[in-house]
């Protein structure tokens, strides 16, 4: 246990939370962050996705995100590296939400009919291009390119809420195009 805890890197609690607030104002803020704490979030989040290919790009955007927030009214943070830690988590669970949603679909009618899942995703494409526009980038933009339902809202300017319950009624109804049974 205690060597474990020696393998874990030491972060001033003072000097973090001091670069934290100036990160959204300051170029050489975000430098000294990026510098300093990128390293930290990109193992971890590779440490949470394994193999899988999205790692680096999950990683690019908890950084992204962390650049582009306002902290000057952040609480003092005492753990700065479990902080950190609970947000690259959090990223990499968002990411295996968003493609197990669309996967499982895939893979559900796939075994159900005895298919190939190439086969069963072209369908996938063609009856969601039934869709109206806006349901078919909101699926596009949440399930493949990774956005949130607030950014997806921002960009189409409709409520958080309609995006959410577009995306929802969407995926239930390819499901029962696709003759599947609701699982969630």
């Amino acid at each position: 246990m205690h060597f474990i805890l020696l393998l874990l890197p030491m972060i001033d609690a003072k000097i973090f939370n001091e670069l934290l607030k100036k990160i959204y104002y300051d170029p050489e803020a975000r430098e000294l962050f990026f510098k300093n704490y990128y390293e930290l979030i990109k193992s971890r989040v590779k440490w949470k996705l394994g193999n899988r290919s999205e790692w680096e790009d999950v990683a690019h955007d908890v950084v992204r995100k962390l650049l582009e927030t306002d902290w000057t009214d952040y609480p003092y943070v005492n753990f700065p590296v479990s902080w950190l830690n609970a947000i690259a988590d959090n990223s990499a669970k968002d990411l295996f939400r968003q493609t197990n949603k669309i996967v499982q679909i895939i893979e559900d009618s796939a075994e159900e009919f005895n298919l190939n899942t190439a086969l069963v995703e072209m369908e996938l494409k063609e009856k969601l291009g039934k869709f109206p526009k806006d349901v078919q980038y909101i699926i596009h933009a949440h399930f493949i390119e990774g956005y949130t339902y607030l950014e997806i809202s921002k960009i189409l300017g409709i409520s958080h809420e309609n995006v959410r319950v577009k995306a929802s009624r969407t995926l239930k109804k390819l499901k029962t195009s696709l003759n599947l049974t609701f699982k969630g």
